[in-house]
């Protein structure tokens, strides 16, 4: 997914602060491309302008964080 706005390594050292904060609080961290599968959609699971999710990128969100949850316990 190319987002011309952003640049190329924005959405990657992002990720890596937050990675690093999770970590520093005893948190876990999940990378969202890690847990996707082979239905997701990922053109679809954007909003129009490329960054937000849409109403299908949140349901597959919660979806995951419900399945992550539940193999906690």
């Amino acid at each position: 997914l190319q987002l011309p706005w952003i640049i190329d390594d924005t959405i990657t050292r992002l990720n890596e602060l937050l990675k690093e904060l999770a970590n520093s609080n005893n948190c876990s961290y999940h990378e969202g491309w890690e847990l996707d599968n082979e239905t997701y959609d990922i053109r679809r699971g954007f909003a129009d302008d490329g960054v937000h999710l849409s109403d299908y990128g949140y349901q597959q969100w919660a979806n995951t964080i419900e399945r992550l949850l539940s193999s906690a316990n």
